[in-house]
């Protein structure tokens, strides 16, 4: 009897489970909104989503996944299913609820005994560049926009990978601070740490579906930040297509822009050369960075990527094929990423760590 009770345990302690499961809105607009489901399992190699509107998809252990969801005419909610699986064996399955916006109702008509008109909202245009946006290309819609006051940012999710908050010289981590008399958010990095492909915290957007892709922001990496000997993340947006790659930019040892020098999914390999001069991103100090890309046309090569640092071009590369498709790929989302390496570094962090902070943040989309 002891033998079975003992096995029993064993089997429950390595059952699949979810011990975290959150669904939120995103990316809402007047006719939809943006279903985000995110993850983490135990003991199990993938996750089978089951959405209230009856797609279905089957991802990894840990992720995010989202569906674009119509605004109903009146209060409802929307249901998820989240299924922890090892092989084809299940866990316990988990429902998720969120209720959707309901959709606007137009204003009530004007009648009169000659006039019969609907009252409309007047269409604003969107604001002019500012100081943060300057080499703002017209045109671009705004996605989201944050100084990083509140973690609630309409169109912006900030991801701790770690979900550490309290910074440690020890660990990974993400928190809102003030620093400096403003609202950042802070990402570290413990010390004496090789990189290994590992970062705290990646920044992205909703869905944007869109061809070309503005961002800016204002940042400050610890004046003993030690950059990657195999690069490091920062500009890193996502494509549609799977597998395409994308027209990141990352920072190499010497702070030079780093990038593929070839398309990500095309017949050679690319490699992750550098694109700029060395220096062009500092340490110690705020700047500002501005990044503009324009995917290249089905079979062309007629891309373009700029790159401002405090409103120097330091980058500008144009008739450039980034990614090969017989059709128009689009930008999916926007990111920005702290990533160290693809691999181990002969650089470790310094003792105590290193961070880097973030001010203000803004993507854009547009055609």
């Amino acid at each position: 009897m002891k033998i079975m009770v003992l096995v029993a345990g064993l089997l429950s302690i390595a059952a699949q489970s979810l011990p975290y499961r959150h669904v939120a809105l995103r990316q809402q607009t007047a006719d939809s909104v943006t279903v985000v489901a995110s993850w983490t399992a135990q003991n199990a190699d993938s996750v089978r989503l089951a959405y209230g509107n009856g797609i279905t998809r089957t991802r990894g252990p840990r992720g995010r996944d989202s569906v674009r969801v119509a605004r109903p005419n009146s209060a409802a909610n929307f249901g998820l299913t989240l299924t922890p699986l090892r092989g084809s064996v299940a866990g316990a399955a988990r429902v998720l609820s969120v209720a959707l916006p309901v959709r606007p109702q137009p204003a009530p008509s004007i009648d009169s005994a000659s006039v019969d008109t609907a009252t409309t909202a007047p269409v604003v245009p969107p604001p002019p560049p500012t100081a943060f946006t300057p080499n703002l290309p017209a045109g671009m819609r705004l996605v989201g926009d944050s100084d990083f006051d509140s973690p609630n940012v309409p169109g912006i999710e900030i991801i701790n990978w770690d979900r550490n908050t309290v910074q440690s010289p020890t660990t990974h981590g993400v928190a809102l601070m003030t620093v400096d008399g403003r609202s950042v958010v802070r990402a570290w990095f413990p010390e004496q740490h090789a990189g290994n492909g590992v970062g705290p915290m990646t920044i992205t957007t909703g869905e944007m579906n869109s061809r070309s892709h503005y961002m800016a922001v204002r940042l400050r990496y610890s004046a003993n930040y030690q950059f990657h000997t195999n690069t490091e993340k920062l500009l890193y947006p996502v494509l549609v297509a799977p597998g395409a790659g994308a027209p990141l930019l990352n920072v190499g040892r010497d702070g030079e822009l780093a990038g593929f020098n070839a398309p990500m999914n095309g017949p050679v390999a690319p490699l992750v050369t550098a694109l700029s001069p060395a220096g062009v991103i500092p340490i110690g100090r705020w700047f500002h960075v501005e990044y503009y890309t324009r995917l290249n046309s089905p079979g062309q090569s007629d891309g373009e990527q700029r790159v401002w640092v405090d409103g120097r071009l330091v980058l500008d590369r144009r008739n450039v094929s980034f990614v090969v498709h017989g059709a128009q790929v689009l930008f999916l989302r926007g990111r920005l990423d702290f990533t160290r390496g693809g691999g181990a570094s002969g650089v470790l962090t310094p003792l105590g760590g290193q961070w880097v902070d973030v001010d203000r943040l803004a993507f854009y989309s547009g055609n």
